[in-house]
């Protein structure tokens, strides 16, 4: 005789499996929403987002499965931005991308009583997604008149790909 389970009793009288959300499930169903409302690159910022947190779980050798959301602190906050900053060495703007997709799903997952306000990592006194101004290059002056002054063959040329255009 097996004992009682009041999981599979459920299981059979209701016919349906209790639905139990992770960070991770959140993530994929954010991901296929909006591939499925075309917004492909969006998507796959959300796609680099998870990629990103899986391989700092795996670099503490812990498991995103494993991840509960009471554990995602300010701290942890720190510590995950850290190593993306000094061991993966990525931009301030792209841990800033990460960080705010992140700040996503734990807005969803308050929306749906996942998580409360008091345990919810980010705002005044808690976390702040840092970024940093991007200056845009522009060329001189001189730059653009000697541009100007160069003739396109002599241009395929520097590249090295003037036998191929003009078969020469």
């Amino acid at each position: 005789i097996n004992p009682f389970n009041f999981d599979e009793f459920k299981e059979k009288y209701y016919n349906k499996k209790e639905v139990v959300f992770t960070l991770k499930s959140l993530f994929e169903n954010k991901i296929t929403e909006l591939h499925n409302l075309g917004k492909i690159g969006t998507s796959n910022s959300y796609k680099d987002s998870l990629r990103s947190i899986e391989k700092y779980l795996d670099y503490q050798k812990k498991s995103i499965d494993k991840l509960q959301f009471i554990q995602i602190t300010p701290c942890w906050l720190v510590k995950y931005e850290s190593y993306l900053l000094h061991v993966i060495m990525c931009s301030v703007n792209t841990v800033g991308m990460y960080m705010r997709n992140l700040r996503a799903i734990l807005n969803d997952a308050l929306k749906i009583n996942l998580i409360t306000h008091d345990i919810y990592p980010f705002g005044k006194n808690k976390f702040t997604i840092k970024s940093q101004k991007k200056t845009k290059s522009i060329l001189t002056i001189e730059e653009i008149s000697l541009l100007e002054k160069i003739q396109i063959k002599e241009l395929l040329k520097i590249f090295g790909c003037y036998h191929i255009i003009l078969q020469e």
